[in-house]
């Protein structure tokens, strides 16, 4: 191959790499911010718009640098001397993944994206060089990925289990559980802001670059961060909230800033509950509660009329969804079966659920851009050199390239899997939603230390199952939901790899002018 050919394939790479980061957007990105929509701590637009930034800002300041131009599954060997090959089975194995994740996404199926790009390669090595193209084992195989579909889930659940009980015998269960929970709250803080940080930077491949191979360093950073949010929960966010709570204050987010030196203010007005479509069930309700209402209720979307009445509601369809009513009557049974707690201590903890979804968010921006990405700037590297590199630098404009792209996706399509993931699956309170997205992310972090493979998605659906178990109540998830969710998992590798083997043996054995 001499530098410079097959250009049109670049072009492809392009489309269906955006594709395939549009797709990551929808169904991964979905993941973190479904259990504060559905636990109506966030809209659907203010979920929307933090993932904005942060899925971009993650990309963008912390994604990785370079790129493997073979997964690891694959033998790179296999490859050696047929460059235009390698492009062909990337962009390939690019459409087979985009096509999948897309489906799952239309579907509200929370899959791995990262299993879907991997499997997506291995389809294509299989047809164009045989079965010895691929490892099998627990190094780097194949069996690494099976063993995951079990592993993640059950990791995760056991950990946020864990978590939860801690959290609801020092807490939830208390005599005056609110007093119990400002005293507890900068402990979460501490907790929760440590483990978090440390999880950007172990996940980043650019941070874990600057900080090296020295875990201890990466350690007293992370314990710092926790010791400044602990600090924070003391003197600005709990007094914040609990002037909102107590004495019905009317405080606004950007007084969290400045907390100690803001004076008593006015107290809400209760008549904002008939300007807000709140339904009858909410009018017993506090006030403060109410006004939380009154920001979470997501209603009927508008009707728009004339073409740019037309245009906007096409526009904002993904965040205008409905992702909160539960009509089922089975879910209804589910919703119903789950224990309840103090609303006053619940709203303690709207913020650190926020905070964690935010994290992952981030992290999820620095890891998975690669996914899509990584074989496009291996695609553009072997067409500029016409030669197969060890690795492809990725440029910053790659890197928003692919960030957008994800952004995208959560845009106009996220709110399939927000709804599975939301109330489809479990009942969700700000509590929960703390413990399982902290689980999940310690257990991520455990495993990829100790060489254990698991993935973030599988991880965060597992935990979600095992905080709802945790109080010996089976009846609190949607089996037969879950049940589904664990088949597509299984299905996700033999369905992209097939695939992926078809599209690329359609375009390489095809006959040819």
């Amino acid at each position: 191959m001499l530098p410079g050919e097959f250009y049109y394939l670049v072009i492809v790479a392009f489309v269906v790499a955006f594709a395939d980061n549009f797709a990551n957007g929808a169904n991964d990105v979905a993941n973190a911010f479904a259990p504060s929509v559905a636990a109506r701590t966030l809209t659907m637009k203010q979920a929307v718009l933090i993932a904005l930034f942060t899925e971009f800002g993650g990309a963008v300041l912390l994604g990785s640098n370079t790129a493997t131009t073979i997964r690891g599954i694959v033998r790179s060997e296999s490859f050696a001397g047929n460059p235009d090959v390698l492009m062909l089975a990337l962009v390939c194995s690019l459409i087979a993944s985009a096509s999948w994740v897309l489906f799952s996404c239309r579907r509200g199926w929370p899959i791995s994206s990262s299993h879907s790009i991997v499997a997506a390669l291995v389809g294509t090595a299989i047809p164009a060089f045989g079965w010895g193209s691929v490892r099998w084992g627990m190094d780097r195989g194949f069996a690494r990925i099976a063993t995951s579909w079990v592993l993640s889930p059950i990791c995760g659940g056991v950990v946020s289990a864990i978590l939860f009980h801690a959290t609801r015998a020092l807490v939830l269960r208390a005599e005056n559980s609110f007093e119990r929970a400002k005293k507890f709250m900068p402990l979460f803080f501490f907790f929760g802001g440590a483990l978090n940080s440390f999880f950007i930077v172990f996940e980043s491949p650019y941070l874990e670059k600057t900080f090296g191979d020295s875990v201890f360093a990466v350690l007293g950073v992370s314990i710092g961060i926790g010791f400044v949010f602990a600090l924070w929960s003391i003197f600005f966010y709990t007094p914040w909230v609990v002037r909102i709570i107590e004495n019905n204050e009317d405080l606004r987010v950007w007084h969290l800033f400045y907390m100690p030196f803001v004076g008593p203010r006015p107290r809400t007005l209760d008549t904002i509950a008939e300007t807000a479509h709140v339904d009858e069930k909410h009018a017993d309700k506090p006030a403060w509660e109410r006004n939380a209402d009154t920001l979470n209720y997501i209603h009927q979307r508008p009707e728009r009329k004339g073409f740019l009445g037309r245009m906007k509601s096409a526009l904002l369809h993904g965040v205008e969804q409905d992702v909160n009513t539960v009509t089922d009557e089975g879910l209804r049974a589910v919703h119903s079966a789950a224990e309840r707690y103090d609303a006053r201590t619940e709203h303690l903890y709207t913020f650190l659920q926020v905070f964690t979804a935010m994290c992952a968010s981030f992290a999820h921006g620095a890891n998975d851009v690669a996914n899509g990405i990584g074989p496009l700037a291996s695609v553009i590297e072997i067409h500029r050199t016409g030669k197969i590199p060890r690795s492809a630098p990725i440029p910053i404009e790659l890197l928003a390239f692919g960030g957008l792209a994800i952004d995208a996706g959560l845009f106009f399509y996220g709110y399939n899997v927000i709804k599975t993931l939301g109330n489809k699956l479990m009942y969700h309170s700000p509590s929960r939603g703390f413990c399982f997205e902290t689980g999940a992310a310690l257990t991520v972090l455990t495993a990829a230390k100790l060489g254990l493979p698991v993935s973030s998605s599988q991880c965060l659906v597992g935990s979600a199952v095992g905080v709802a178990i945790s109080t010996g109540n089976w009846r609190t998830v949607n089996w037969r939901k879950l049940g589904v969710i664990f088949v597509t998992w299984v299905l996700t590798v033999p369905v992209v790899a097939c695939l992926s083997a078809g599209i690329f043996s359609f375009a390489a054995y095809a006959p040819s002018v």
